[in-house]
């Protein structure tokens, strides 16, 4: 494999081009690094995001997948277990707990929207806005099973009270 990555990029973005030679026999992975730096959580975010990718360069793919895998293995100690009840409910439990946990975090500066990160087709009205009842049912699940997210949740409200 052959890389050509742009000398500077903190001048006109970061560009990278790769070529392989290979053919259709030959199995290729490619691991890609990426970071969304919002303006409220940086003066400069798009010079943080690149920072961030260069740190996530230097960890590698392999330390950073397996410290993923790690953190979410201790986080999915505390998610709920349902007894009794038919494993399509343990299904849809679990599928709330991850969305849930992947929508909020400790060093968010904003707090979730209605479905979190994702969107449910014909609420089109909403467009992220977060309004008061999603601390009434996102708090108190991340409370317990994560508590700094929780914080930031707060945080962020109050932040806003006057709003």
């Amino acid at each position: 494999a052959k890389c050509a990555a742009a000398p500077d990029a903190f001048d006109g973005g970061w560009a990278t081009e790769w070529q392989l030679g290979a053919d259709a026999s030959t199995r290729c992975a490619l691991h890609h690094f990426a970071a969304l730096v919002p303006s409220v959580a940086h003066r400069e975010p798009d010079r943080q995001a690149v920072r961030l990718c260069y740190l996530m360069a230097e960890r590698g793919w392999e330390q950073l997948r397996d410290e993923n895998r790690a953190q979410w293995a201790e986080l999915w100690q505390g998610r709920p277990l349902l007894h009794g009840a038919q494993s399509k409910w343990q299904r849809i439990a679990d599928a709330c707990f991850f969305y849930l946990h992947s929508s909020a975090h400790r060093s968010s500066p904003c707090s979730t929207g209605l479905f979190g990160v994702g969107q449910w087709p014909g609420y089109h009205c909403f467009h992220g806005h977060v309004f008061w009842d999603i601390e009434t049912f996102v708090f108190p699940p991340l409370l317990l099973t994560a508590p700094e997210s929780a914080r930031a949740l707060l945080d962020y409200r109050f932040r806003h009270c006057d709003a």
